[in-house]
């Protein structure tokens, strides 16, 4: 009888383990991640528009690429590293994660600033949730660029780096 009630509650200790695990923040909340990391490449050439590797010179000059949110702060400021990535967040910082409410449609734009005659939007509309751990996630996400859709997500944290096609 002893033997039962002790395996009985080792395996609830274990559950309790491996659930407590499940609700880990690192991974499973918006604090974590959120990002949107992407590479611009020609739409018509495949050319990678920002690396700067061996025979790819970029057309931009690097230190001056930047991400604008539509109150105009920036969320990227250059400049970009040589693989051509850029990453923001698509919240803005914790504190604006905090203040945005959940279960509503909430619409960013972002404008990357590439130079003085070539800037591009990035809308991005998505509904916020609390998962089964009571952690922040996107319920829903979509990303545009310059109008076009490029991802749609449900139940993410984490946005899959993109690969932005420039026309």
């Amino acid at each position: 009888m002893l033997k039962n009630i002790t395996c009985l509650l080792m395996g609830a200790l274990l559950f309790s383990a491996c659930n407590n695990e499940k609700c880990s923040p690192d991974g499973n909340s918006l604090t974590e991640g959120g990002g949107l990391n992407f590479r611009l490449v020609d739409a018509r050439t495949g050319r990678d528009l920002l690396a700067q590797t061996p025979g790819n010179g970029s057309p931009y000059s690097l230190d001056s690429v930047m991400v604008y949110n539509e109150r105009g702060e920036p969320q990227f400021r250059g400049p970009v590293d040589f693989r051509g990535e850029i990453s923001f967040s698509t919240y803005g910082s914790t504190s604006d994660l905090k203040a945005l409410p959940f279960n509503t449609q909430v619409l960013r734009r972002f404008t990357l600033y590439l130079n003085r005659a070539d800037q591009d939007t990035i809308d991005i509309a998505f509904k916020l949730r609390k998962n089964d751990c009571g952690f922040s996630e996107f319920e829903n996400i979509i990303i545009r660029y310059n109008t076009q859709m490029v991802y749609e997500g449900n139940g993410i944290t984490d946005i899959p780096s993109r690969v932005f096609r420039k026309k």
